[in-house]
Formats: structure tokens, sequence, C-alpha cells
């Protein structure tokens, strides 16, 4: 469970909206799901591209509904392997498959931060099926690679990656390709999300004590690794594109080569460089509001953006998945800068929205949208709370925007507590009522789950001042994203 108080009447209302719409947008689908954290707005069900990586970051707030946000789709799955790439009242989809940060490594996070055994077996189960069904049915040249057949096999709405092509696969089956010259597409994003889930599964296997199955699991991932490099990406841009059925790149500047960086797929050498010429470039991906689905100096960027659009807009499912990237390859500053625009854009708005322009900042589409929402929980945590993770705790020591004062307590899923305490820009960080260290300078601060082996790093330049109990005070001078271990 989560408490927030801060001396900022503005932030503690925009917080509690948050929470309030979040628990609002928790409903029961089907007797197989129960109560599940919706996509809110038009969206009445959950979407496999989103729902899991949107339950691991509640589950703070309610663990069971983070579980059936994942167990939803395990239920689900049909006999062949094949998922749903949806699930509401309505309706099951099977026309695409839809899916980008991979179901089993937010399900591998979440059973080992609930000690939950039982929900890594379900995952390592389901997603070996799922492996084996892209293997048959999307990988049609057998290139170990994930083919995506139409526009929603990505979620790329509206986007002009997909200019022309069909929505939905035909007869409304996932398996079928249209007879369209240009199709399939060697596509980057869906194969990271494979190379991701079979990286995940090679960790699931050693946590149970599957014989054999980690390193077969890491060989069958570097396969798909290389097949990417080979097919999707191109040295003299340094970015990863669609490759079309005639052997063409399809050279669209669009988060499907973002969500690479997603998986971890590029060494972090390849990854500077990638951030220099493209992530961090204000012409293309670093605008005002970062970061658009499509860069900014692309032809097909759209702006203004129209409703529910991936071919410009800065989407709030791009920013919640930002920090699974950014923090791998040590770009903390990069971070705070987007954290803190979100947050100054939502603010900004009387309703948590899809979709924001990224000059502006002004928000549309789809009013009560939980990842909008998970963003505002999500990132203040980052800035001015602690967050559990697999490795341990994560604090943050910076502050949020307009607070003076602000005091965030995490009662922890592994048992315990956490708290971090800010006033006058000093940090105060305390596990299980017992202090830690009191930290002044923009860091943010990581330990084991002890609370040991306490490290820094610096979200901007600057000073750093650390006094932990019974040592003396130590000062340190930090360049942005510089680590210092303590």
């Amino acid at each position: 469970m989560i408490s927030f108080q801060c001396d900022s009447e503005s932030f503690q209302e925009f917080f509690r909206r948050a929470l309030h719409g979040l628990n609002r947008n928790c409903r029961r689908i089907s007797e197989k799901t129960g109560r599940v954290l919706t996509e809110g707005g038009v969206y009445s069900g959950i979407w496999m591209e989103c729902a899991p990586l949107e339950g691991l970051v509640y589950a703070p707030l309610a663990p069971d509904v983070a579980r059936r946000n994942h167990t939803a789709f395990f239920r689900y799955q049909r006999e062949d392997g094949q998922f749903p790439s949806s699930i509401s009242e309505r309706r099951v989809g099977f026309a695409q498959i839809q899916q980008v940060v991979p179901m089993v490594e937010t399900a591998y996070e979440l059973g080992l931060m609930t000690c939950d055994e039982e929900l890594l077996r379900m995952a390592y189960r389901s997603w070996e099926k799922w492996d084996a069904w892209i293997g048959a049915h999307r990988d049609t040249r057998r290139r170990n690679v994930c083919e995506a057949f139409c526009e929603y096999d990505t979620g790329h709405d509206n986007s002009a990656r997909f200019r022309g092509l069909p929505k939905f696969c035909p007869g409304q089956n996932a398996a079928n390709c249209p007879d369209i010259p240009c199709l399939p597409y060697v596509a980057p994003d869906l194969t990271a999300t494979m190379f991701g889930g079979r990286m995940a599964m090679a960790r699931i296997a050693s946590v149970l004590g599957i014989r054999g199955k980690h390193d077969d699991w890491l060989e069958r991932a570097e396969l798909m690794r290389k097949a990417l490099f080979e097919y999707c990406f191109d040295p003299e841009t340094e970015f990863f594109y669609d490759r079309d059925a005639q052997g063409n790149f399809v050279r669209n500047l669009s988060d499907a080569g973002i969500r690479v960086l997603g998986e971890h797929v590029v060494d972090q050498a390849l990854f500077d460089r990638i951030f220099e010429r493209w992530i961090g470039n204000p012409s293309a991906f670093w605008t005002p509001y970062p970061i658009p689905s499509v860069a900014a100096c692309d032809p097909g960027f759209r702006h203004p953006p129209p409703e529910n659009c991936w071919g410009g807009a800065s989407q709030a499912l791009l920013a919640l998945r930002a920090p699974r990237w950014l923090e791998y390859y040590g770009r903390f500053g990069a971070l705070h800068h987007l954290m803190l625009r979100w947050l100054e854009g939502m603010r900004r708005s009387s309703k948590f929205m899809q979709q924001m322009d990224p000059f502006t900042g002004e928000f549309s589409t789809s009013p009560d949208y939980s990842p909008a929402m998970c963003c505002a929980l999500d990132f203040m945590s980052r800035l001015a709370g602690v967050m559990e993770t697999p490795e341990g705790l994560a604090w943050g020591c910076t502050g949020i925007p307009d607070a003076g004062k602000s005091v965030f307590c995490l009662e922890r899923l592994r048992g315990g507590s956490a708290q971090v305490a800010l006033e006058a820009g000093c940090a105060t960080l305390s596990l299980n009522g017992r202090e830690l260290a009191k930290v002044r300078g923009p860091v943010r601060c990581f330990s084991d789950a002890a609370g040991r082996h306490l490290r820094i790093v610096a979200v901007e330049g600057g000073s750093v001042e650390i006094r932990c109990p019974g040592t003396p005070p130590a000062t340190f001078h930090l360049r942005e994203d510089e680590s210092k271990s303590l």
C-alpha cells in the first residue's frame, strides 16, 4: 500500500485524482478475469500490449489486481498457444497479436516481488506455448523473427508505418496474413518483444530450477537478436525499421525502434549513438514534451495529432515504458526531464488522457485513461517516493515541483515498510522505522531489499551530501548520470 502527503494542495489533489481514477477503472470483466485494471476511457477492456505492465505499476496498491492483469490472458489462451490480444465484456480478440512489453517479463518481476511461485510457473508454461505459436504462425520464412501482418499487431493506430494496410488479419484470425505483396513485415518491435520474452524465460527457469532450460532460452534469444540486426537494423542511419516481403526497409522513424531499446537488445555503445543521434535530438524525439511516437523530422510525422494517433503524438504508454530502457542504459537525467515534463502537462489538464501534443503539452483522446494515471503514480514514486524492484529498493530524493515538504510511505509487497520524507531539499530514507540516510542533492538512490549497498545516481550535475547514521557526512560532486556506491 502507498500513502503520500505533501504541502502542495494542487499536487495532492492531482495525485488523489490519479489513485481514485485507477481504482474506478478496476472492475470485473468476466468470471475468468475477475477484477482487473482496465485501460479506461473509451477502452473498456484489457490489452496484452499494456495491461500486464500497468498491473505491475499498480501492484503496490493492489497486488491481486496486478496478478489478474496477467492471469486473465493465461486463462483465455487457446490450446494451440495463441494469447488473446484483448479481453472485454463484449469479446475476446484474436484478430491481431498486439504485444509490446513481454508479459512473461512483467510476470517475472511481479512473481519475485510477491514471492508467487505459482504465477512464475503459470507464466512459464503459457509463454512457452506462445513462443511456439509465434514460431509456427509469425515466422513464415523461418528466420528467427516475429512478423507483422496488420496495423493492430503493434498497436500503432493511425501511423504511417502501416499506411494503406489492413488493421486486422483476414477472418479475424491473427494466423492469417493478408494477400498483399509487401506483407509480412519483419517487425523490429515484435521481434524484440519475443527476444525479451526468451530472456525472461531463462531467468524464470533459473528461479524455478528447471534443468537445462536456462541456457536453451538464452541461445534461442541470441538467434533472435542476431536476426533482428540482420533484417531490421540499418547501419547507415543506426535505427531499426520494418523490412517488407520484398526485402525493403519501411523507413519510419517511430517508437517501433525505441521498443527495441526497451528489451535491451543493443549494447551500451550503440545505445549511446542512437540516443545522441535520435532520442535526445530536439529535431527528432526530444521535443519539448518527449517522446513523440514518430520523430518530428520524419516525413510521416503528423501535427497537430488527431485523436488516437501513433503517428506523432507523445503517448502515455510510451512514457510509461520509458524507465525500462532509460534506466537500464544509465540515462537518469533524461528520464528525470521526461517525468517532470509529463507531470507538468498532466497537471495542466483537467483529465488524465491518452496522448499529448509533443510541442504544446496539450492532451487529447480518452479521458480517465489508466496508462496516464499509471504515469502519475510511477513518476511521482521515482521523484519523491520509494519503489520495490526485484533487485531491491529505488528511492527518489529530488522531490516534486511546488512541494517543499512531503512524506511517502510504502508497505512493501515482501513485507515491512519504507519511507521517504523530504523537507527543505533534504530526503530522509527509512526502512522499517530505521533511518538509512539523509540525502541532499539531485540524485536517486538504490539499495538491496534490506537497505544495504546504497548507490546514488545523479539526475543533474552538482553537489550531493550524504549522512548515514554512525558515519561522518560525505560530499560528492557528480556529473549527470554519474553513479557512486557508498
